[in-house]
């Protein structure tokens, strides 16, 4: 991707752009968590996680790719999908 700043060019690498996108779609997610918060008090206290991670491709904003946890279950699901993430990558770095 390349951009034009007062006659100069910048290039992004591939990184950044996945960067950029995630940063996007989490975003997004974040728009929608809020308003399901505000939209449901039951949901007080619960964390909301999405069921097929952004970082994989999950939509961020399909209530059907979310799940409500409370925060112990929560931290360890986010724990196993790290460990997952980073199986993947040194596999793929094999």
């Amino acid at each position: 991707m390349k951009y034009q700043l007062k006659d100069e060019e910048i290039n992004m690498s591939s990184s950044e752009k996945e960067n950029n996108k995630y940063d996007e779609a989490k975003e997004s997610c974040n728009v929608v968590n809020r308003q399901l918060r505000k939209n449901d008090p039951a949901l007080k206290g619960l964390q909301i996680h999405e069921i097929e991670p952004i970082k994989l491709g999950g939509n961020p904003t399909d209530i059907s790719n979310k799940v409500f946890l409370p925060r112990e279950k929560h931290a360890k699901v986010v724990v196993w999908w790290n460990k997952k993430i980073r199986e993947v990558r040194v596999k793929l770095e094999e």
